[in-house]
């Protein structure tokens, strides 16, 4: 079972507090319709991983990572006045080709929809699959290559998102605020007026953490027409790079946050992790670590 520390429990559970006094809201002037879908892009086989500067190749998969898709339609009677797919994927980054591979498979797949209204969003996660030839020396045999992986993410997400769209049935929506103090800003200041990244905050010319963290933990919140609350977008100002390190496909804290929502709300809860604005934004404790751990 995999680890998690006081500081980033603590930090889970607060994310779900907000969810408890939100109550369904209807749309006032149009009918929204409402569809939403998960898929796993856990890979089969091993993959190298994104986000560090040494090569690694995942041993195994410690949670598995998804495509979660959100499709939306608000319409007048029979008149469709907008629409759009939102997909958040557990992955370091959307990167180039991506988006348009799966637009031009949902224009044949699903001829209503406008695909230039589909959006891809990356939780920033540093244990996902690497999706770039030439970025790490691999080997030769015994993986899945970055262009292998990339046709089967390709695919997994238009499949996300036909699924969410050919479901979608009138619903309502609303929205909430929380707070959560998961990301401290990583660069350290010293006396001498410099900066760096992840530096000892134990050092005597230690003087403070530089610029800005936000809290705020802003969620939506989209109902089916029983009033069953069907999917859930969760935006976090911190990049899930909890356990970026490891040598093992992992979805990062968001595994944990889907989970424990799932065991309060219902086992079918799509959730879609955002990552807010989150520049020097990191989950690791810099500072008060040791008494954070007690």
């Amino acid at each position: 079972m995999q680890h998690i520390t006081r500081p980033r429990f603590s930090a889970i559970a607060a994310l779900t507090v907000c969810f408890a006094f939100i109550a369904p809201v209807a749309a006032r002037s149009a009918q929204i319709h409402v569809g939403a879908a998960t898929t796993s892009i856990t890979p089969d086989s091993p993959v190298a991983l994104s986000g560090q500067m040494r090569t690694r190749i995942s041993r195994g998969v410690e949670s598995p990572i998804t495509v979660t898709a959100l499709a939306l339609e608000s319409r007048d009677g029979d008149k469709v006045r907008d629409q759009a797919i939102m997909v958040a994927c557990d992955l370091v980054a959307i990167r180039e080709g991506i988006l348009e591979g799966v637009r031009q498979r949902l224009r044949k797949q699903l001829p209503d929809f406008d695909a230039s209204k589909l959006f891809l969003s990356a939780t920033h996660t540093h244990t996902a699959p690497e999706m770039l030839e030439g970025r790490y020396d691999l080997p030769m045999q015994g993986i899945m290559r970055p262009a292998e992986y990339v046709e089967f993410l390709v695919d997994r997400i238009a499949s996300a998102a036909a699924q969410a769209w050919n479901s979608r049935a009138a619903g309502g929506g609303g929205w909430g605020l929380g707070h959560a103090v998961v990301a401290q800003n990583r660069r350290i200041i010293y006396a001498d007026g410099s900066a760096q990244m992840y530096g000892r905050t134990n050092r005597p010319d230690f003087r403070s953490i530089e610029g800005y963290e936000d809290h705020g933990v802003e969620v939506l919140f989209f109902w089916d027409d029983k009033r069953q609350l069907l999917a859930t977008g969760v935006n976090l100002a911190c990049p899930s790079q909890e356990v970026e390190g490891r040598s093992a496909v992992n979805a990062d804290f968001w595994h944990e946050v889907r989970s424990m929502l799932r065991a309060r709300y219902g086992e079918n809860l799509h959730v879609l992790g955002w990552t807010g604005a989150a520049g020097d934004q990191s989950p690791h404790l810099t500072y008060r670590q040791r008494a954070e751990e007690r």
